[in-house]
């Protein structure tokens, strides 16, 4: 049999030579043979080719060569299955229930997950690659581990488009708590922002931020004085840090610190990722009456590298019903006054 084409000795010339371009003709010898002639050789080369170039392009659904169907062990292993309903959904939303799927069962091969969203193992590992990369799995040898507890920084541009919906009611609720003529602090972040939108129609409030997107949120607001903490802008956040804007919360004191976070642990507490606002929340705690803080439920059993305060400091949480029991339980015993969103 001529391993190139599957046809007998002597008999592969045209199909070689159709799928090919090359003739190997009279010369094909057995699979057994001692060695293969050059014009054997040369009829595979193209093959392997054809092969590397498919696994490349899997995902495109191009793979459509006579040679590459006829190379059943090349099909299997980079093929879609098109019955799958997964099979077509866009890159994006594939990696994102990669993701929940791997969280969901804290491991998966690549031949599961390739198997389960209808693609080939190539464009699994590639999509692994890019999640990896991301922070948000872990790629290990021929699988994909959940990540640690230690929650990835996002950019400004990502949050918003996180959980942007609920991030809007979470922010007119905690709005609701503030009343006309208070002086607050409104932390910076996505969830905040939004409470700063939904103050427009208050009377003489005081808002004082160290977010630059906060600042620009409430300078139309006409019955809203902004002050902003100033000092060095870190623009992955649009957050204002540093010696300066700890020195400008010094000598003043609030009615009530809006807090957003980055993670939130019932043993470490509230926490962030940046050190030096840490150490600036960690002030506006203490300059403020009341502790509020505002977060979406995605956020418990999430952990930053920097601890803000204990949670027992919290006297109001703005959260939303997927709040984890154990978390919800906790809190109330610690006599936090907690308001779910739905």
């Amino acid at each position: 049999m001529c391993p190139t084409a599957g046809s007998r000795i002597g008999s592969c010339s045209s199909r070689v030579k159709a799928d090919h371009g090359i003739d190997c003709g009279d010369r094909c010898r057995t699979p057994d043979s001692e060695h293969y002639p050059r014009q054997h050789a040369d009829a595979v080369r193209p093959l392997q080719r054809l092969a590397s170039t498919a696994r490349l392009h899997a995902s495109s659904g191009i793979i459509r060569p006579r040679a590459a169907i006829r190379s059943q062990a090349i099909i299997d292993a980079i093929t879609p299955d098109p019955d799958s309903a997964t099979a077509q959904l866009g890159a994006v939303e594939r990696q994102q229930a990669i993701v929940e799927w791997v969280n969901t069962r804290g491991r998966a091969s690549v031949r599961d997950l390739a198997r389960h969203f209808g693609v080939s193992e190539v464009t699994i590992r590639l999509d692994l690659t890019f999640l990896d990369e991301k922070g948000l799995l872990v790629r290990s040898r021929g699988a994909a581990l959940v990540k640690n507890r230690i929650a990835r920084e996002l950019t400004l541009r990502e949050k918003h488009g996180e959980h942007a919906a609920l991030k809007r009611k979470l922010g007119e609720a905690t709005a609701k708590l503030i009343g006309n003529g208070e002086r607050i602090i409104v932390d910076s972040g996505t969830t905040t922002e939004e409470v700063a939108i939904a103050l427009h129609d208050h009377q003489d409030l005081v808002v004082m931020t160290n977010g630059l997107n906060i600042a620009n949120r409430l300078a139309t607001a006409e019955q809203v004085e902004v002050m902003v903490a100033g000092g060095l802008l870190r623009k992955k956040s649009l957050s204002f840090y540093g010696a300066t804007a700890e020195a400008s919360l010094r000598h003043l004191h609030f009615d009530k610190v809006i807090l957003g976070v980055d993670g939130f642990d019932l043993k470490l507490g509230l926490t962030t990722h940046f050190e030096a606002e840490a150490s600036l929340n960690r002030l506006m705690c203490r300059a403020s009456e009341q502790i509020v803080v505002v977060t979406d439920s995605s956020k418990f059993r999430r952990r930053g590298f920097h601890a803000i305060c204990d949670i027992k400091d919290i006297d109001v949480l703005v959260t939303d019903r997927g709040i984890p029991a154990d978390y919800a339980e906790r809190i109330a015993q610690l006599g936090t006054r907690v308001i779910l969103v739905d």
